[in-house]
């Protein structure tokens, strides 16, 4: 049960972002032209993985605050920490980006039929994406202000 939960949520997150990812492709093609769909492919892959650097970063930071918590609030953390959490999180991000363009490499092959303007549903998406990416950074950065508080010392 708890695993299909987790599958069905994962499906729903890789749905909305291929939503916004529509949206954005859209408004690419609607400024360049159907001439050049790759160009428009590149620049709204570029701008969706941009929203998303975001949200991965805090889910790092997440990770590297609960490993150093389950050491121990007061055990030092030392430089080879530091170095490893920071050679993880950019061996997991590159991760995440090759994975999403290989995702969005369909759109690309066969584009979806543009619409003459966005909707206000679809402006509304990209909004709302934009915001919970921003708000989950700073979330976890509050997180961190908290914990630093606390005594963590880096």
């Amino acid at each position: 049960m708890e695993h299909s939960l987790r599958n069905e949520s994962v499906n729903r997150a890789m749905e909305i972002i291929d939503k916004v990812f529509l949206v954005v492709f859209a408004r690419y093609r609607r400024k360049v032209g159907d001439s050049d769909v790759s160009a428009a492919w590149r620049g709204a892959s570029n701008k969706v993985t941009g929203f998303l650097v975001l949200p991965v970063a805090a889910f790092m930071v997440l990770i590297a605050l609960t490993f150093y918590w389950i050491r121990g609030i007061e055990a030092p953390i030392d430089q080879h920490d530091k170095f490893v959490t920071q050679v993880g999180a950019v061996v997991i991000g590159l991760a995440i980006i090759a994975l999403l363009e290989r995702r969005f490499k369909k759109y690309l092959l066969s584009p979806p039929a543009l619409t003459s303007e966005e909707s206000r549903d679809e402006r509304m998406l990209v909004i709302w994406f934009r915001a919970i990416a921003i708000s989950s950074f700073v979330l976890v950065c509050l997180i961190g202000v908290f914990w630093r508080k606390a005594g963590v010392s880096w």
